[in-house]
């Protein structure tokens, strides 16, 4: 099963949001990357002693206040010779460790309601200050703590301190930036793409009756517009092809039909018998058929000198000229219209010869009783009904394709109903297969509206 086109607008949303994210993590990656590397957080990060302690203040049994000998903290009492801390926590409880200056030993008892410090000589160019304090939630509760600016930033403090920071930062704008591109993507696309919309919609209109269209590039992108090129080079080697058919089967008819003539005059020199009656009636088909294929091409070539037709008056002469067949044949038959003027836009020849396939049609597939009926009705339509066996449903679309017949033994080329079709589609018209109370076919012919034509 063939997966369904992805969208263009959700492909654009996908790979610009990702683009963005990666483009931002890359940058504070590299960031991050400089700041560690050139030692300019080593050199100004004061709380490695504070997050040191942090990690290891506990409470013991007693809930007196210890420390943990953390390896951050072992690492501290190691290599920071200078290193001290003091530790208060709510309830008076103090811990103190190595030698703490005078001035700040006397401090420490007053800073209850400090929350962070930072404490020392103004130096200028001093990277960090002598002393920090900070209020902290740890294991052991909240707790202030004063000590030495020592120690030195991990890599693990510092993703944990840049995740942090993404999270609040980054990640809003990332959403933020989202969030614009749903907004903004589907507008743009659907601008971008206007031209491609319009071509779609005049490719949907391209049909075999109706050759000639070409995609226009104008308003398309440029990338694009390769493949509308292509696509017109496409149809155009189409038409040409189909024209070499039609002109090959337009001169085949034109050939046939003196052979055809030649033949129905022996016919008739004949003596008059069955077999004369079923030879002649064959040739009579074989002659219609090659003047059908004849009139299919000169409408072809000049649509643009159809006239207004009296339908009223074509189909009556058809009725006319073929009512004899049907009662040989063993039908009666019925004309009825609701006006006397009902113009169309068209050629009458072509029209008196799609009647005449249907009421052909009738009369050899009404199964030679009952009525053939033909009605022109309001506002401009022809009606071509039978009390035959009809057309089974589904066949009524494949009854129109050449040489597709209802019976291989039936009489016909199986051609008729297909340049019926043919012929409606010259004429913006449309062929409509049904069938009647009795359940014989009913077929019907209709035009386009054109009230303001006369007839001629």
């Amino acid at each position: 099963m063939n997966k369904p086109p992805s969208s263009l607008k959700w492909q654009l949303i996908t790979r610009i949001v990702i683009a963005q994210a990666l483009v931002v993590l890359l940058a504070l990656a590299l960031f991050v990357a400089f700041l560690w590397l050139s030692g300019f957080v080593h050199e100004r990060y004061d709380r490695g002693v504070i997050d040191a302690i942090k990690d290891a203040v506990a409470r013991d049994a007693e809930g007196h206040l210890i420390l943990n000998n953390t390896p951050e903290l072992a690492a501290l009492r190691r290599d920071d010779k200078s290193l001290w801390f003091i530790i208060h926590d709510a309830s008076g409880n103090q811990l103190m460790e190595g030698t703490v200056p005078d001035a700040y030993r006397t401090m420490s008892n007053a800073l209850s309601n400090v929350l962070e410090a930072r404490l020392g000589d103004d130096k200028v160019g001093a990277p960090r200050p002598d002393a920090i304090i900070r209020r902290e939630d740890t294991s052991a509760g909240r707790i202030l703590m004063m000590a030495s600016t020592g120690g030195h930033l991990t890599f693990g403090r510092l993703a944990e301190a840049v995740g942090e920071g993404f999270k609040i930062l980054v990640l809003p704008g990332l959403v933020l930036a989202a969030l614009g591109a749903l907004l903004v993507i589907p507008l743009i696309v659907r601008m971008t793409l206007r031209g491609a919309s319009d071509i779609a919609d005049k490719a949907s209109q391209i049909e075999p009756e109706r050759r000639g269209i070409r995609l226009s590039t104008k308003d398309v992108p440029a990338e694009l517009s390769p493949l509308v090129e292509a696509f017109n080079g496409a149809l155009e080697r189409l038409d040409q092809g189909y024209s070499r058919q039609q002109r090959f089967l337009a001169q085949a008819a034109h050939e046939l039909r003196t052979p055809i003539a030649i033949l129905s005059a022996r016919l008739h020199a004949l003596p008059e018998s069955e077999l004369k009656s079923d030879l002649t009636r064959d040739a009579a088909r074989l002659g219609t058929l090659a003047g059908q294929l004849l009139d299919l091409q000169r409408l072809e070539g000049q649509p643009d000198k159809f006239h207004a037709v009296n339908i009223v008056s074509a189909a009556r002469q058809v009725v006319s000229d073929l009512a004899p067949l049907a009662f040989a044949a063993g039908y009666d038959v019925v004309f009825d219209n609701d006006a006397e003027v009902i113009n169309v836009l068209g050629d009458r020849q072509a029209i008196e010869r799609a009647i005449t396939n249907l009421f052909q049609n009738a009369v050899d597939h009404g199964d030679k009783k009952g009525t053939i009926s033909v009605s022109v009705l309001e506002p401009a339509v022809i009606e071509v009904a039978d009390e035959g066996k009809g057309i089974p449903s589904d066949m009524r679309k494949s009854v129109f394709e050449p040489f597709n017949r209802l019976d291989d033994n039936g009489p016909g080329a199986g051609l008729g109903l297909n340049l019926v079709q043919q012929i409606m589609a010259l004429h913006d018209g449309s062929v409509e297969v049904g069938e009647t109370s009795s359940g014989g076919a009913r077929v019907r012919l209709v035009f386009p509206q054109t009230p303001s034509l006369s007839d001629r």
